[in-house]
């Protein structure tokens, strides 16, 4: 863990917080900008060489706080889902997450804040406004993501009565408005 918040912190004091940095159609955009060009509903799909199927889904919510489904579908059609949910956040280049939990039918299951493996950070950019890149900073394959925009009617839970039945549970990690 103290190796992941000393690259984060690192990185974070290189960039700087409100500094520019982030490409988007090849212009230079402050990080606030950077960060709402962010918020939405992010997908990406591939096929493994054994053939099973990955569908990957990310919600950045403009509070800071974001939900991931992973839906694996094996040949032969059984599947198998993954929920988590987190916080997000930019800085200079680098898309950084936190994993809070998982869950587990409709509990959250905190994550270990000690394991190095709820945070992560990736070196980034908007390639166009539906399309974004990244690749983790500690991975040494150079291997790049790419996720596609998709419309607010997007849901991989859809599908998964599981999973649309703890929808709500994003909605528990999201700060509540200030009474004025």
């Amino acid at each position: 863990m103290f190796k992941q918040l000393l690259t984060i912190l690192s990185l974070w004091h290189l960039f700087g917080c409100a500094q520019a940095g982030i490409f988007s159609d090849k212009k230079t955009v402050t990080t606030q900008d950077a960060r709402q060009s962010f918020v939405g509903t992010w997908y990406k799909g591939y096929e493994t060489s054994n053939g099973t199927e990955i569908e990957v889904s990310i919600e950045n919510f403009d509070d800071g706080t974001y939900r991931k489904i992973t839906k694996k579908t094996y040949v032969g059609g059984y599947s198998e889902n993954n929920f988590e949910l987190g916080q997000w956040g930019i800085s200079g280049p680098v898309y950084f997450t936190t994993k809070r939990g998982i869950v587990e039918g409709c509990t959250i299951i905190s994550s270990d804040r000690t394991s190095s493996n709820v945070y992560n950070a990736y070196q980034t950019a908007i390639v166009k406004g539906d399309e974004w890149r990244l690749s983790h900073i500690e991975s040494r394959s150079g291997r790049q993501e790419t996720y596609f925009k998709m419309d607010n009617s997007f849901n991989l839970a859809k599908d998964h009565p599981a999973l649309e039945g703890c929808a709500y549970i994003s909605k528990s990690l999201r700060k509540k408005p200030a009474k004025a």
